[in-house]
């Protein structure tokens, strides 16, 4: 087996030990991800924000309660 994939599977496994054990918390690039589906004002809005008073464009975590 290649270095990286033995490397890769040895993360792997570590992760699967660590979310039998606790709670984890994975951060990473969502902003960007979110950023490539070019959404619109209206998309951060939806309808629970459709009245809001300030833009959401870019908000991300609002995208996380619709």
């Amino acid at each position: 087996m290649p270095l990286v994939l033995a490397r890769l599977r040895t993360r792997i496994e570590e992760l699967g030990r660590l979310l039998q054990k606790r709670i984890v918390i994975i951060d990473g690039a969502m902003g960007t991800m979110v950023q490539q589906h070019k959404l619109d004002e209206a998309a951060y809005r939806g309808e629970r924000f459709k009245d809001w008073h300030k833009d959401l464009k870019g908000l991300h975590d609002l995208l996380n309660l619709m």
